[in-house]
């Protein structure tokens, strides 16, 4: 698992819930936040407008995305020039067909498969397309997936407006004492509050970017 995703959530969650005890009033902040009106709005709505933009086999297949994000740590690049190197040396001395054992044993699917086009005794010209035809499917994949990413970080804080309007207008509407507004406009601020949350901390850091500086991928 993905130590420093873990981490981050964490100590989100945690400087979040300790700037609330820290404030005025201690634990009793919490009832400014506990909304689930505002959450659902929010959330429901996010994911609502995800349906209306996306084909549900897209949206189904976050579920491996997030996987992904919470348990992908990076490929090991001196591990895969060790066991090419090792490879090389084995198959120069007996044969190509001496590495087809060890290539059932390569962990990276990627990597076994261009290994086994070789051991299968396929032309340079057919492994290069074939590999090139892959990774053109993989970058596809990782491109829907950030777009998924990046849209539900652009509905959450829209739809926290949304709720927050919607609060406001219901509070106003049925006001009978003056004294209650601004409790009742914190609870209302509720929503923006989900929204701009769950943008920065969840959807946000997750899509890897164009020029793969970000260090998670999607495949």
């Amino acid at each position: 698992m993905d130590l420093a995703t873990i981490m981050g959530i964490v100590l989100a969650l945690a400087a979040i819930t300790g700037s609330i005890l820290h404030a005025p009033g201690g634990a009793s902040n919490f009832k400014f936040f506990v909304n689930a009106e505002a959450f659902l709005i929010v959330l429901g709505g996010t994911f609502c407008s995800i349906l209306i933009n996306y084909p549900w086999t897209q949206v189904w297949g976050l579920r491996k995305v997030l996987k992904k994000v919470l348990t992908t740590q990076g490929e090991d690049t001196s591990h895969i020039v060790t066991t090419f190197v090792e490879l090389t040396k084995k198959a120069r001395q007996s044969g190509i067909l001496s590495i087809e054992g060890d290539v059932k044993g390569v962990k990276d699917d990627f990597m076994r498969r261009g290994l086994q086009l070789v051991v299968d005794g396929q032309d340079k010209d057919f492994i290069m397309n074939m590999l090139e035809t892959e990774i053109g499917f993989i970058r596809e994949r990782h491109k829907v997936g950030a777009e998924i990413f990046n849209a539900l970080g652009t509905y959450a804080p829209a739809l926290g407006i949304i709720g927050t309007v919607m609060g406001m207008m219901l509070m106003l509407g049925t006001i009978d004492d003056v004294a209650t507004v601004p409790a009742k406009m914190a609870v209302a601020l509720a929503a923006a509050f989900f929204g701009l949350a769950l943008d920065i901390f969840c959807f946000c850091p997750w899509p890897e970017s164009s020029s793969g500086d970000r260090k998670k991928n999607f495949c």
